[in-house]
C-alpha cells in the first residue's frame, strides 16, 4: 500500500526510497504557462526510466515544434541529463501522458536529486483556487550496476497535490509578469529570455527580481 511521504517529496504519498521520482510542492497560476517539474531522487546511478503522469483536469501540457517541425507535448530532460539520453512523450488514450528515457551507451544522470523532467503546463483561466490531484504511475527506474544494467526498481503509484490560484477570484486585475520563453539551447550561444506582461489595466511602470538557474549567465 502506498505510505504517506515526508520531506521534500511535495507532501505526496508513495513510498520515497532510495530511488525515487516525486513532485515538490508546485503553486500554478491560473492562465498562465509555467513549468512542473518531476524529480528524481536516487542513490544508485540511474541510466533510463519511465512512467504515466496524470495531471489534474484543467491543466494541459503545451506543444513545442521538434527536430521534424512535429507538434509534440513540451516535456523536456533538465541540465541532469547527458548527451546520449533521449526523452519520448505520448498521451495515452486515458488522457495521461507515458514518459520514457532512454540511452543507448547507458549513460547515467547527473546528480542524486533534483527535478529531471520539465513539463512545460497552463493551468485553465477558469480554474478555481485550490488543490488539485496529481498522479505518477507505472513508474520504472533502471539503474546501472558492473557497467550493465542491473535490475529494474518499480515504484509504487505517487499522488500528490498540486496547487493553483486565480488572482480573479481576489477581486485583483489579472496582471501579471511571467517569462515567455518556453525553452533555451545549451551551448554556450548567446539567448534571450522573454519576460511578457499579461494587463488588463493600464501600466506606467514595474520592478522584478530574475533569479537564473545554476549554470545560465
Amino acid at each position: 500500500g502506498d505510505n504517506t511521504g515526508t520531506g521534500d517529496n511535495g507532501g505526496g504519498t508513495g513510498e520515497i526510497g532510495s530511488n525515487a521520482f516525486y513532485i515538490p510542492s508546485t503553486t500554478l497560476s491560473a492562465g498562465a504557462q509555467q513549468t512542473l517539474n518531476i524529480n528524481l531522487k536516487n542513490e544508485n546511478e540511474i541510466t533510463a526510466f519511465q512512467f504515466d503522469l496524470t495531471l489534474p483536469s484543467g491543466i494541459v501540457i503545451n506543444t513545442m515544434l521538434n527536430d521534424d517541425d512535429e507538434q509534440v507535448p513540451n516535456v523536456q530532460l533538465t541540465e541532469r541529463k547527458k548527451s546520449k539520453h533521449q526523452l519520448s512523450c505520448i498521451q495515452q488514450e486515458d488522457g495521461s501522458y507515458r514518459i520514457v528515457v532512454i540511452s543507448m551507451s547507458n549513460q547515467t544522470f547527473r546528480d542524486n536529486d533534483g527535478a529531471i523532467v520539465a513539463v512545460n503546463v497552463t493551468a485553465s483561466s477558469t480554474m478555481s483556487s485550490g488543490s488539485y490531484y496529481a498522479k505518477l504511475s507505472n513508474i520504472h527506474i533502471v539503474p546501472m550496476a558492473d557497467g550493465a544494467q542491473g535490475e529494474r526498481i518499480d515504484q509504487p503509484d505517487y499522488t500528490t497535490n498540486i496547487n493553483v490560484t486565480n488572482a480573479s477570484e481576489d477581486g485583483d486585475e489579472d496582471t501579471k509578469l511571467y517569462i515567455s520563453t518556453n525553452s533555451l539551447v545549451a551551448g554556450g550561444n548567446s539567448q534571450n529570455i522573454g519576460i511578457a506582461l499579461s494587463n488588463s489595466i493600464d501600466v506606467t511602470a514595474f520592478q522584478f527580481d530574475i533569479t537564473l538557474p545554476k549554470g545560465m549567465t
